[in-house]
């Protein structure tokens, strides 16, 4: 069986009123089962909900813009919220960082550089993941001064 066949078998079952399907050919093993009309209509109802938050966010972002300032990375790295794995993250969404409060590390050639909060500010965003291989003046932080 290769990805053609497959790719129609779950074609035609999309395209059916089969509600569960199962298949075994060799050592593949394929089980699907469709939504209920009632679970179909709950996703929907809760999307819409979620699209409805959405957008009361981003209206209430577009007001709050005004204080916003995106915190940039001096140098290449990597990029780290801790100082060690095991160790408690320096700032979470949602924090307020005093000036000269580390807000990560950045591992340049085996040196941990901290980056620095250069004023008092409340965490908004953060735009790297750990471990990430950061770019000079990438975003990293966006922050609400305060």
């Amino acid at each position: 069986m290769d990805i053609l066949d497959l790719d129609k078998i779950l074609d035609r079952f999309e395209n059916s009123s089969i509600q569960e399907l199962e298949l075994t050919y060799k050592d593949f093993h394929l089980k699907c089962k469709k939504a209920n009309l009632a679970q179909k209509e709950i996703i929907q109802k809760e999307n819409s909900t979620y699209i409805e938050q959405k957008k009361e966010t981003k209206n209430e972002t577009k007001k709050e813009t005004s204080n916003l300032k995106v915190i940039k990375s001096p140098i290449v790295g990597t990029f780290y919220r801790a100082p060690s794995p095991d160790s408690k993250v320096y700032v979470e969404i949602g924090d307020i960082a005093e000036k000269g409060q580390t807000l990560c590390i950045l591992e340049a050639m085996k040196m941990m550089n901290e980056l620095e909060s250069e004023c008092k500010c409340k965490i908004v965003e953060i735009l790297a993941n750990v471990g990430d291989l950061i770019e000079y003046d990438q975003p990293l932080f966006k922050v609400e001064v305060l």
